[in-house]
Parts: C-alpha cells; structure tokens; sequence
C-alpha cells in the first residue's frame, strides 16, 4: 500500500479560521489570538466543522469567488460531508461564527 502525502502551504488557506478571520480582515496576530480563544468557547466539533467550512472559504475565495458565494459554497460542502442535518450544520456554523466575531473583536483591543 502506498500514500501520497500533499503538502499545503502555512498560509492563511492551510488554517479555515484563520482565513475566515483575515478575510475580516484582520492582522495575522490578532487572528492567532482569536483562534485560539475560539478553540476555548466552542467544543472540539463544532471549531473542526467551522474550521473545514473555513478551509473549503478560502480555497473558494482564492479562486476568485465573491464572498457570499463562496461561504454559501463552503456551507453546502460541510453539510455535503455531513450527510443530514443541514439545519444542523449551518446553526452550529452561525452560532461559532458569531462568536468568532466577538473574539476578532476582544483580540483587536
């Protein structure tokens, strides 16, 4: 059996919430900030769900979609992988996205 391992750059696009925080836009240490007190607000699943929803935003954006397209697009994926509950996915999605904004916020002062 062989793998095939792919690299992806340490960019803003390697981390889905630290992209969503720069397309905020904010600067890199106050998205560090922000991720990391995010880790400590949401439980584990939903900042691993916000943090695919965010990684499938910022490939979508670096291919020139406009923002709206591309978190509808992002949403859609997750809740693609989720098989079910799209409900589900896109309230989990909002409610740590809200308070994604609140820590962006808390970091930048």
């Amino acid at each position: 059996m062989c793998a095939v391992l792919v690299a992806l750059p340490l960019t803003a696009e390697a981390d889905g919430v630290a992209a969503l925080c720069a397309d905020a836009p904010a600067p890199a240490p106050v998205c560090d900030c922000a991720a990391a007190a995010l880790a400590l607000e949401v439980a584990q699943d939903d900042y691993a769900l916000y943090q695919s929803v965010g990684f499938d935003y910022a490939r979508l954006r670096a291919d020139g979609e406009r923002r709206a397209a591309a978190w509808e697009a992002a949403l859609t994926a997750a809740e693609t992988r989720a098989g079910g509950g799209v409900t589900s996915v896109r309230r989990r999605v909002d409610a740590v996205a809200r308070t994604h904004r609140a820590v962006i916020r808390q970091c930048t002062n």
